[in-house]
């Protein structure tokens, strides 16, 4: 199985945003999240 470089940068967007939408749930206070501390712990979150 071989993936494209255009395939590959579209899933790595996609990830990128996926991951820092569920950061956001889980730092948002309650009732819209989980309230949890936000802590800087991966380079997605500052990426661009």
């Amino acid at each position: 199985m071989s993936i494209g470089i255009e395939n590959l940068g579209k899933f790595v967007f996609e990830y990128i945003s996926k991951y820092r939408e569920g950061y956001e749930s889980f730092t948002s206070l309650p009732p819209n999240g989980a309230g949890y501390p936000k802590y800087t712990i991966s380079p997605f979150l500052k990426s661009v």
